[in-house]
């Protein structure tokens, strides 16, 4: 039992009040006096009771004292704390593996402090007896240990020293709010255990998390935060943003264009950027300064002894085009195949640098373009180191697998054939032909539209065999008409075979590159711990590590590859390592019910009353 007010007992007191009482109060005097019988027969009578008065008296004394005790008890309110076991002194250390942690002075970065410090805090939970967890925050942000005591202390210290020793410190951005998530399965056993996040990042609103600083004031980042080249009045005008996080100041920013030009030379730029309180700035590279009017690459850079050298570098490539080579051959003149070459040389104009060569007369060409278009007179043999498109043909190649039959008259509308993506967005019940060529097919063509129940559009894609073949011509169907139907065939027709590898050039650590090829396979290599090879496409890799990625792949012409690459920068936002964030994302704790105590003030209340009714009682008991 236990008082509320302690200083109720000041009530007893009384006790020694009420014996003052008592000791001062007159005394009754036995006086001598002349009686008759009865007075005398009555004094014998209550000489025989006087035994039983000083009972009474004593009882009355001692309700009195107990009344008071009851009264000063009450006023003290008294109650029987709630038996709360003791709880082991329990952490959870979430380390921030956002690259901005990469961020040091010298050889020491913000993730190796947070290590030493976590190691230091496991000690002393470890030492009173606690026990400890450490959630790594990066992309995954899973848990190095859970819930160890001192007996697992071993474990816990070589999962940190592999940690330094195999640079766990990510590239990109943290999931903090996964591992806020992860905390709350700790905090769900306990949730007296105490959060610490140790972060490089400020905080206005910490919430329930205790967040430990690791960064130091002398640290400060100048950092290429993005680029881009953009075609103005034929030439490109490249733009940069760049910043200085920490301090204020004047920044080189040196661009490098690589294989510039027809020259393939290299082209020098430079200028410099005022940056003031921590704002990004915009700089550009136009005609002014200098004639680009292609590049193989660009080199942005600055030279900063700073904390943070990551995002000091920038790469922009994909200014030169691929060239693709296209031979239409057609010995009756015609606008169909034409016009379309054309219009898909624009569309295809940020993916490749589409070479036309129409041939009306003469021999065609087997050998030396990456897509052939024969309509109406076919080559004696097919080529072998492109996509060939059969229109309309006379006859089948030598080496094309195919054998034609009767020439076929009326009026047909076509149906769609097997599911392909060269069909996206074409209706075959829309199109109309009056005159077309049986088929036979032979192993490795799908057929994608029929008329009359003959296959009428074929396609083969093998390794070194690739053809399209529409036994019919565009003079004689209503095709060429519709436009979007034959615009969407021919385009997925190049798409198909032809297939951009890259449709971008730069990218954030964290995201993902689709890829797909035109040859069998496609090979990467960069920054990446082992080169990898694909075969099937398309592909999605998932970019973990910054720098230039190269990508390779055989073309159909033997001996022959082609070779693309991309980069994957710093994420912009984690070369601020100096920002101030206004919440961080904690994780939820489930509230439990406080203990109650149980107040004893009813009972000394009831104690209090029935001993006033005994000394009343007692009282009332004097003339019996």
């Amino acid at each position: 039992m236990s008082w509320l007010t302690p200083l109720g007992l000041l009530g007893l007191l009384g006790i020694a009040i009420l014996i003052l009482i008592y000791i001062i109060k007159p005394n009754f005097q036995q006086k001598m006096v002349s009686s008759t019988y009865v007075w005398k027969l009555s004094l014998k009578y209550r000489k025989k009771r006087i035994p039983i008065n000083r009972i009474r008296n004593l009882l009355i004394f001692l309700c009195q004292i107990l009344v008071i005790t009851s009264c000063a008890l009450i006023l003290t309110q008294p109650v029987i704390k709630a038996d709360i076991p003791p709880k082991a002194d329990e952490k959870i250390a979430i380390i921030d593996a956002s690259a901005s942690m990469r961020a040091g002075i010298g050889e020491e970065t913000r993730f190796d402090r947070a290590v030493d410090l976590v190691r230091s805090e496991a000690q002393e939970v470890f030492r009173a007896g606690g026990l400890m967890s450490v959630i790594v925050a990066d992309s995954k942000s899973d848990f190095l240990v859970q819930r160890i005591g001192a007996e697992q202390e071993d474990e816990l210290y070589s999962a940190l020293n592999e940690l330094i020793k195999e640079d766990a410190c990510s590239y990109g951005s943290a999931d903090i709010g996964l591992a806020m998530s992860r905390a709350e399965s700790v905090l769900a056993e306990n949730a007296g255990a105490e959060v610490l996040f140790y972060t490089g990042n400020r905080y206005l609103d910490t919430g329930n998390v205790t967040v430990v600083d690791v960064s130091k004031p002398e640290e400060w980042n100048a950092a290429i935060l993005n680029c881009s080249a953009e075609i103005v009045e034929n030439y490109y005008t490249v733009t940069v943003e760049v910043a200085s996080y920490g301090q204020s100041k004047d920044l080189t920013v040196n661009c490098v264009a690589h294989g510039a030009n027809y020259e393939k030379t290299e082209l020098f730029m430079k200028k410099i950027a005022r940056c003031e309180n921590d704002e990004p700035l915009v700089i550009t590279f136009d005609q002014s300064d200098v004639l680009l009017y292609s590049y193989e690459s660009l080199e942005l850079y600055l030279e900063e002894d700073d904390a943070f050298s990551y995002d000091n570098r920038f790469y922009l490539y994909g200014g030169t085009k691929d060239v693709i080579n296209v031979q239409y051959y057609s010995t009756l003149s015609n606008t169909f195949f034409s016009s379309m070459l054309l219009t898909l040389r624009d569309r295809l104009r940020p993916y490749w640098d589409l070479n036309i060569k129409e041939v009306r007369e003469g021999s065609p060409a087997v050998e030396g373009f990456d897509f052939y278009i024969y309509e109406h007179t076919m080559p004696t043999v097919l080529p072998t180191d492109g996509v060939v498109f059969l229109a309309d043909p006379d006859r089948a190649p030598g080496n094309a697998g195919l054998v034609f039959g009767d020439v076929v008259k009326g009026d047909f509308q076509l149906v769609a054939g097997e599911s392909h993506p060269i069909m996206n967005y074409v209706t075959p019940e829309k199109i109309t032909v009056s005159q077309y060529t049986r088929v036979t097919l032979n192993d490795g063509f799908s057929p994608l539209m029929y008329c009359a129940g003959d296959p009428v559009l074929l396609v083969k894609n093998l390794p070194q065999t690739k053809m399209v073949v529409m036994p019919f011509s565009l003079n004689y169907s209503n095709l060429a008409a519709l436009f979007v139907d034959f615009s969407a065939l021919m385009s997925n027709i190049f798409d198909y075979f032809l297939p951009p590898t890259l449709t971008e050039y730069v990218f954030d650590v964290g995201e993902s590159v689709t890829l797909r090829a035109r040859g069998e396979y496609l090979n990467v290599t960069g920054p990446i711990p082992e080169a990898l090879q694909f075969k099937e496409f398309p592909q999605v890799l998932p970019l973990s590590v910054f720098g230039t990625y190269t990508l390779m792949q055989p073309l159909m012409t033997e001996g022959m590859f082609d070779e693309e690459q991309f980069f994957v920068k710093i994420p912009a936002a984690e070369s601020n390592i100096v920002k101030v964030l206004d919440e961080l994302e904690t994780p939820y704790v489930e509230k439990l019910p406080d203990p109650l105590d149980r107040d004893l003030l009813l009972y000394f209340a009831i104690a209090l009353v029935a001993l006033l009714f005994l000394e009343w009682w007692l009282q009332t008991r004097e003339n019996y």
